[in-house]
């Protein structure tokens, strides 16, 4: 398949510019624009051609929804456009009105097939050569994002993190004269690519969460790093995800604030962290989870999955910027209140094949698909306040300063305490960059 990387040519379209350097970007994926065909299993069926996706794509469309018209040049995203890229999906990238930098290639676009089971199980191969994206194409705006959003192995997720903090600190000393100093180091938020989570992998997996803030597996990926064996597709088991994520936070990171969060589809996301473990809902309720006299005015709102947990990451980061969980009044720390707006995310993602249908309410207040994004959260604040979630104490988490161990004496009451005796020679892997 894939042999050289293809001549490319590159032209920066809805680029903020150097101008602008002074306003970095609020989140950057990595991820790749990929335009998809999407099949039935059984009996072979072509549903769908032409369909704009890859991670890359829909985590910018989780991070966009929560930045509205006046801030969605706050979101980045890096396209290869091959000679046959589709005119009707870059019109509908343009109407996002992202920071957008298009690399024409002459070669093909980026092409995936995708193809679903009747129990909803994804197989996924490449019908053209890919084209990933690298450190190396970001500049200015890009270069200084807070958040960044990876979906590559754990020997390219050490690359990308070296690359993009060692640019960024030769950034700032050629423009010492702007204040960067709050966003010296930004959150990395990392998507484990499905073949690398294996038994024999998860050292290289450990390894790479040093760099990163936040691990996150779907998961069937968690329990394929830790099972040699693939026991189907059932539910993992509650007592597996504790131990897994356990192992992956006593053994991962470093001695930094971080996360492990855990995508499970229907099932909603499990967020592990030094504070404590917390399972939290998908915005849309599956009929197995609805109460029996509620079964007849249940309507199934997911059309396709594709794509939902990219854009739940792509939510997450934007919300470990926002104060939204701050309203929520549950006691959610900034690592578990992300979740919520990843949920709301990655709800508009899968309510189609494709992109959702972005409107304007009396030409102001953005719709996804006939609805405010605000108004999904507060439907989630409804549900969590529900749960009674107890409030923590001693969090290491503290919002002005995300990299760094807050200086509070953590109570007795909770396993912060334990976090300065983990690995204390490493404070956080990315501070040995050069």
């Amino acid at each position: 398949m894939p042999g050289k990387q293809p001549a490319i040519e590159k032209e920066q379209v809805n680029f903020m510019g150097e101008d602008e350097i002074e306003t970095p970007a609020d989140f950057v994926t990595l991820g790749m624009c990929i335009i998809d065909d999407i099949y039935h299993e059984s009996p072979p069926k072509l549903l769908y051609s032409n369909v704009l996706g890859g991670a890359g794509i829909y985590a910018a469309l989780g991070a966009r929804i929560f930045r509205g018209t006046d801030d969605c040049k706050s979101v980045g995203v890096i396209i290869h456009e091959g000679c046959d890229f589709p005119v009707k999906a870059k019109a509908e990238l343009e109407s996002w009105q992202l920071s957008s930098i298009f690399v024409k290639t002459r070669q093909l676009t980026t092409r995936g097939k995708n193809v679903y089971s009747e129990g909803g199980v994804r197989d996924f191969e490449f019908l053209t050569p890919k084209v990933q994206v690298d450190h190396s194409m970001l500049s200015g705006h890009f270069l200084m994002s807070k958040t960044y959003h990876l979906i590559c192995t754990p020997t390219r997720c050490m690359e990308l993190v070296k690359g993009i903090m060692s640019r960024r600190r030769a950034f700032i000393n050629e423009y010492s004269q702007m204040n960067f100093e709050t966003f010296e180091t930004p959150f990395f938020v990392w998507e484990p690519m499905e073949h690398c989570c294996r038994p024999n992998q998860l050292p290289s997996v450990l390894e790479a969460m040093d760099f990163v803030d936040v691990f996150s597996p779907n998961d069937r990926e968690l329990s394929a790093l830790f099972e040699e064996e693939d026991h189907g597709e059932g539910t993992i088991a509650q007592q597996d995800l504790q131990k897994y994520c356990r192992t992956l936070l006593a053994q991962g990171f470093g001695l930094k604030p971080s996360a492990v969060v855990v995508r499970m589809g229907e099932d909603g996301c499990f967020i592990a962290s030094h504070t404590r473990n917390l399972a939290l809902p998908a915005y849309h309720t599956p009929l197995k989870n609805v109460k029996q006299e509620d079964h007849a005015s249940w309507k199934n709102k997911v059309a396709d999955p594709t794509g939902g947990g990219n854009a739940f990451l792509g939510g997450y980061c934007i919300g470990l910027l926002m104060d939204e969980w701050h309203d929520l009044g549950t006691g959610l720390t900034p690592f578990e209140g992300a979740a919520l707006l990843g949920s709301i995310s990655s709800s508009f993602a899968i309510e189609q094949s494709g992109m959702p249908n972005l409107t304007h309410h009396e030409g102001k207040a953005e719709l996804w698909n006939g609805e405010r994004c605000l108004d999904r959260l507060d439907v989630m604040r409804k549900r969590v306040e529900q749960l009674d979630i107890p409030k923590v104490s001693g969090e290491l988490f503290e919002k002005s300063s995300p990299w760094e161990v807050s200086k509070r004496p953590a109570p007795a009451t909770t396993t912060s305490q334990r976090l300065v005796h983990r690995r204390n020679t490493v404070r956080d892997a990315r501070m040995r960059i050069p």
